[in-house]
């Protein structure tokens, strides 16, 4: 199953430099303006590079308001929440959040963060669009054998990815 996989716009939770807005990570992080720039190119890019109208493609986002803001400031109008797209949890990961960023740049995710995406798509969202989170992606990209194709392992924001699932399953 071949799938587009997007990470969110750019949010409050990114936004580190901003006091007052929700902490990195938080579920409830909603969009900020340049995250709805990324969304709307997001759209288009999906429009005109792999033609994909979003306005008549079910999509599956993570059950995060950021991932659901993207979608429908991308055009998505047949949109449902997964949360087996959610962000890898310390509690889950055993990775706290302050180290994610060195744990993807090492292209090393250890195992066990490996098999919890795995064991997630067991039973994978049917929908050929998610948009999902940098982390998420970055470990799709390994498990499918598809990290070598991309030079920064965690995609930009907005930034769409085409991914071959069927590679998780063929071994």
């Amino acid at each position: 199953m071949k799938i587009y996989v997007a990470r969110h716009g750019f949010s409050e939770a990114n936004n580190r430099e901003n006091v007052g807005t929700l902490a990195f990570g938080n579920k409830y992080a909603g969009l900020e303006e340049a995250g709805i720039a990324h969304a709307r190119q997001l759209g288009r890019t999906l429009l005109t590079q792999y033609g994909i109208d979003l306005s008549t493609t079910p999509v599956a986002t993570s059950t995060y308001t950021r991932a659901i803001e993207t979608a429908t400031e991308a055009g998505a109008l047949l949109l449902r929440s997964d949360p087996r797209l959610d962000e890898l949890e310390p509690d889950e990961t055993g990775i706290p959040r302050s180290e994610i960023r060195d744990v993807i740049a090492s292209r090393k995710f250890p195992e066990k963060v490996l098999q919890i995406v795995k064991h997630r798509l067991d039973t994978p969202p049917p929908e050929k669009v998610w948009v999902t989170h940098g982390a998420f992606i970055a470990a799709l990209c390994i498990l499918t054998h598809q990290d070598e194709e991309f030079e920064d392992l965690k995609p930009a924001f907005g930034e769409v990815r085409r991914i071959n699932l069927d590679a998780i399953y063929s071994e």
